[in-house]
């Protein structure tokens, strides 16, 4: 990965920036002229001189002492708001370039890593200007000041503490960049792998549990954050070791300022009093130096989650995958009405895969019509859902809307005109209002209560809260056969013309299964909505107008 690509992904090109990198300079230069000047005050103090003598540094250590404090603040403000703001722009576009390659080119494993990057390595971004650029730049530059002020006196002096800096930079920075690598970037692939395995077994709860699945799965989790736990132990060494090289190198050039100062005073160059600044300006310094330790790690960290957030950003969508984004740019025809489906010899695989998941599949579909696609689990039939809704690309044959070739239509035309349900449908954390205003925002409530009684929902909830009834997190307070119909609310609000019901009953019994499915396709009928329904059930073909068998042998 280049440094330039590093750096310009997690630097921020905003005056904001820049201010606050001035005003944590200003921060570190008024710390150490606060210890310098009380020094010498307390030091002249002691020759109990008038007044009017010390009274310019009494001002300045007021002055000073304000000024670290406030300068503190201000930095804190300005920086992280620029931090922030970085965010802010990154989140959106990396949601953006994931949008393409779901669901069809993510895998679980995939989905897992999304999340982490969305959430993690993005929140990362921001060491680079807080914990890297900030401090390198303050300690940098309070060093060489105070180095050359130091000169001013002495000689000698100025050129130990510089040398105690340099040391600081060339060899404990380095030294700890190369004890963080291996370390800190097992930490972020291990937190990724542990958001993964973690979205698995939230999404899968249920049927783990039922099968006693469970038990190796939380291990397995354990073993996962046993892993981190140590890794992250090795970074706190690493850490301690850096600490421990700048107390030494602190130490040493406080004995040698103080040293060459001493001689100084010693030989009537400078007066007594500047002693304690000569022995106390270096403990100022390696005190903003400090911020310095942590700057190995914070960028190894930066650079691996920079890494993975690239990786998104640059990513090409794969052959397989139709890419929303250059159709939308070239004219192509809106599909504006439904009116015939077509799969002429379609075969089909998905990213990463040598061998298709469907091959010579043919049928069709017409408005108002509704098909069985029925098959044992495994022969592909989701994916059939994935080629409608144009999240996958045939690799041969034709797929054909109204006589024309699919990919004559934008993406955002199939998918106003085609809708699906899924084995576990997509109910957000919120209302019963908010999730049927996915589908029509801002529609009246008297619209929403009439459609949930087309799908003979409403009875069930109008004593629960009706339309402000809290559904939970992944519907969690409604029953299978509740979400499946408030799914079917939503997909009649959109008008879709043409319906996918993959599994949408699977987690029912078979007689309970039957009932909805009957009165979901009633509802279907009655809305002049064509439907693909999908299942492992052949007895389904009863309540469907004709039916597609999709065979172990069309896998290879």
């Amino acid at each position: 990965m280049k440094i330039r690509s590093l750096l310009t992904l997690g630097l921020p090109r905003t005056t904001g920036f820049v201010i606050g990198i001035l005003i944590s300079v200003l921060q570190g230069l008024s710390a150490v002229a606060l210890l310098a000047t009380s020094a010498w005050l307390i030091s002249r103090a002691s020759e109990q001189p008038n007044i009017v003598f010390v009274s310019i540094a009494v001002v300045g250590v007021r002055a000073f002492a304000v000024g670290r404090a406030a300068f503190r603040y201000g930095e804190r403000m300005v920086l992280h708001n620029a931090a922030f703001n970085l965010l802010t722009t990154y989140r959106p576009r990396l949601l953006a370039s994931l949008i393409p390659f779901a669901p069809a080119a993510m895998s679980r494993d995939s989905r897992g890593q999304a999340v982490q990057r969305v959430v993690s390595d993005v929140d990362e971004l921001q060491n680079l200007s807080l914990r890297v650029i900030s401090p390198l730049v303050q300690s940098v530059i309070v060093s060489l000041i105070a180095a050359v002020f130091l000169a001013l006196l002495s000689p000698a002096a100025g050129f130990a503490l510089l040398v105690a800096c340099l040391l600081a930079y060339m060899l404990a920075v380095p030294l700890a960049t190369r004890l963080a690598q291996n370390s800190d970037s097992g930490v972020v692939i291990d937190r990724a792998t542990l958001a993964e395995r973690s979205l698995e077994l939230i999404e899968n709860a249920e049927v783990l549990a039922a099968y006693g699945w469970a038990e190796p799965a939380l291990q397995e989790l354990s073993e996962i954050e046993k892993r981190l736990v140590v890794k992250q132990k090795r970074s706190s060494i690493t850490l301690g070791i850096v600490q421990g090289g700048f107390v030494l190198l602190g130490t040493w050039a406080t004995c040698a300022t103080a040293w060459f100062g001493a001689n100084s005073v010693a030989s009537g160059a400078q007066p007594g009093v500047l002693l304690a600044v000569f022995a106390l300006l270096p403990m100022a310094v390696f005190d903003v130096l400090n911020g310095c330790q942590a700057v190995a790690q914070s960028w190894q960290r930066y650079r691996a989650s920079a890494g993975r957030v690239l990786e998104i950003l640059d990513a090409e969508l794969p052959a397989e995958v139709p890419d929303e984004q250059s159709i939308a740019g070239v004219a192509k025809s809106g599909l504006s009405v439904f009116e015939k489906l077509e799969f002429i010899d379609i075969a089909a695989r998905y990213p990463g895969a040598e061998q298709p998941v469907l091959s010579n599949l043919n049928f069709e579909i017409v408005a108002g019509q509704r098909i069985l696609i029925c098959g044992e689990s495994g022969v592909g039939k989701s994916t059939i859902a994935n080629l409608v809704l144009r999240f996958l690309e045939p690799s041969a044959g034709k797929l054909l809307f109204n006589g024309r070739n699919a990919s004559d239509y934008s993406i955002e035309s199939v998918r106003a005109i085609v809708g699906l349900i899924e084995q576990q449908p997509a109910i957000f954390s919120g209302t019963v209002r908010q999730n049927l205003w996915l589908a029509k925002p801002g529609a009246s409530d008297d619209e929403l209560v009439a459609v949930l009684q087309r799908v003979g929902l409403w009875s069930m909830l109008e004593s629960r809260g009706g339309l402000d009834l809290f559904v939970g997190e992944r519907a969690v307070l409604l029953s299978g056969g509740e979400a499946a119909r408030l799914a079917m609310a939503r997909a009649l609000l959109a008008k879709f013309e043409l319906l996918i019901l993959d599994e949408p009953t699977a987690s029912l019994d078979a007689a309970t299964a039957q009932e909805t499915l009957r009165e979901l396709m009633l509802v279907a009928e009655q809305a002049r909505v064509a439907v693909i329904l999908i299942s492992h059930d052949a007895a389904m073909a009863s309540l469907t107008t004709s039916s597609v068998v999709v065979e172990k042998t069309r896998v290879a």
